[in-house]
């Protein structure tokens, strides 16, 4: 989005070097690397378009799935669920 990770990491309240530091974990479990550095710019490389593309589709699915549900009907309330269990996953994958 922003092919800065400064930039990034104040729009996601993190350090650049956090930006830097998950980027680099998330290219080391695919085995690829996302993007293209360079001392001038930074780009999406080929395997980091294609990443960004079906990730893009996962995110807007979940959002659509989240927006469907009536979280009124679960015993676990949604911040419960995001607190305790979406950071452990994401976490797994970065």
């Amino acid at each position: 989005k922003h092919m800065n990770f400064t930039q990034a990491g104040n729009e996601l309240l993190l350090t650049q070097s956090a930006i830097s530091k998950s980027i680099k974990k998330l290219e080391s479990a695919l085995g690829v690397s996302l993007f293209i550095r360079n001392k001038n710019y930074i780009r999406l490389s080929l395997a980091g378009q294609t990443f960004f593309a079906n990730t893009q589709c996962l995110c807007m699915e979940l959002s659509e799935q989240i927006s469907n549900t009536d979280f009124n009907d679960f015993s676990m309330n949604l911040s419960s669920f995001f607190t305790r269990y979406v950071p452990t996953i994401f976490c797994s994958y970065i």
